[in-house]
């Protein structure tokens, strides 16, 4: 029965850890702290830590995702696009618009 739990938890931990993706700046290359990750309608959100780590369990492969900074300009991509980019999002410096 250990064995069993064993095994689920760390396939769940997998699973999990896949989806946490880091948001960069694009020409630094260095993590972006506080980027708003949204969906269209706005009811899925998360923000980016001082890593510039955030995970998107929360959204479905082909949801299409919004990636917001201050001093970046915006970004969309879908779930699915971003993990088969090595779970990274590039943002572009830029204000806002």
């Amino acid at each position: 029965m250990r064995l069993i739990f064993s095994f689920a938890l760390l396939f769940f931990s997998a699973i999990s850890w896949s989806q946490e993706i880091t948001v960069l700046d694009k020409e630094s290359q260095q993590p972006i702290f506080n980027v708003a990750i949204f969906n269209k309608d706005k009811s899925k959100s998360i923000l980016t830590n001082f890593d510039g780590r955030a995970n998107l369990s929360q959204f479905s492969p082909g949801e299409i995702i919004f990636f917001r900074h201050v001093s970046h300009k915006e970004f969309h991509s879908t779930k699915k696009q971003i993990l088969q980019r090595n779970n990274q999002v590039l943002l572009a410096p830029g204000e806002n618009t």
